[in-house]
């Protein structure tokens, strides 16, 4: 269905008002929401995406209680099945090189249980899985005003200034093999859903955040 949305872009907003904070409740709401977006693209559509998902694609809708994905440039269908070309989406799906890593429930990174392993995702939609998770931290990391994906490109006060829970996800989510889906990362509690009694709470920090210029 067609949406008509009442709100700017998480990248103006973060250019018109500064970072958020981690540990803002405005924060914790909106990775949750941006993760669970992304995994609604890749269960439910068979489609690849020309581009990746930038902040500029995220819209803040409702006083910043909902985030909705928007303008993105869909290309070709493919089969669920469909294995993906040597090299296709490579240099996007890689990033980062070096160890290889997953995520461990206590947010450490560490090798995927072969359970996880089993789970993994195959083909074109465990390409676009992987490629939509790295945008996703992508654009985690453009909320809190620190540029890069990749881990070894963070430099040592960029990191100084994130928790250890989102060092370590980032960390598993820079390794070329084992990195885990989206559905796993979701079920991460770093990624907890922000409960809808206290979503009034979220557009008062929306508020009070838009105010600063």
């Amino acid at each position: 269905y067609v949406e008509l949305v009442d709100g700017m872009s998480v990248r103006a907003l973060v250019d018109a008002h500064g970072p958020l904070s981690e540990g803002s409740l405005l924060f914790t709401h909106w990775r949750h929401q941006l993760f669970e977006a992304l995994l609604h693209i890749s269960a439910q559509s068979t489609f690849l995406l020309r581009r990746g998902v930038e902040l500029a694609n995220v819209r803040a809708a409702s006083r910043g209680s909902r985030l909705v994905l928007c303008e993105l440039s869909w290309g070709v269908e493919f089969a669920e099945d469909q294995v993906a070309p040597e090299g296709a989406g490579g240099a996007r799906a890689t990033r980062g090189g070096g160890q290889r890593g997953g995520l461990g429930g206590d947010g450490r990174s560490g090798s995927l249980s072969d359970a996880d392993a089993s789970s993994a995702l195959s083909g074109l939609h465990g390409e676009r899985d992987r490629l939509l998770l790295h945008d996703g931290l992508n654009c985690v990391l453009g909320m809190l005003g620190v540029d890069g994906v990749v881990a070894a490109e963070l430099a040592p006060l960029q990191r100084s200034r994130l928790s250890p829970q989102i060092r370590a996800i980032i960390d598993a989510g820079s390794y070329s093999k084992t990195v885990p889906t989206l559905l796993q990362l979701l079920s991460h509690p770093y990624f907890s859903p922000v409960g809808a009694s206290r979503r009034h709470q979220v557009q008062l920090e929306f508020d009070a955040w838009t105010t600063v210029v």
